[in-house]
């Protein structure tokens, strides 16, 4: 048995339409085998713009703790222990 797909329901205009019974006679494949295969790559299209929009705002970041870690050095405590040692410690 293959991968489980699911039944959905979506209105295409009638271009969108006759360009997929275009495709799908062209490829031999049915509407559906198209769709899912148009949408697959627009998902992973979506998905890289989305990490390209975030990319700038990475790199600042990058940018800014490499400016912190020269002023400052790295930071190597255990600041989560810490405050769990010192929770315990007070007691209840």
């Amino acid at each position: 048995m293959g991968e489980r797909l699911y039944r959905t329901q979506i209105l295409l205009r009638p271009e969108q339409h006759s360009r997929l019974v275009l495709i799908s006679r062209e490829e031999g494949k049915s509407i559906s085998q198209v769709a899912r295969t148009l949408i697959d790559e627009a998902l992973v299209t979506h998905r890289s713009a989305a990490w390209a929009a975030r990319e700038p705002a990475l790199v600042h970041l990058r940018t800014l703790r490499e400016a912190i870690q020269a002023t400052s050095g790295v930071l190597t405590a255990d600041l989560i222990g810490e405050a769990r040692d010192e929770r315990e410690q007070e007691g209840p």
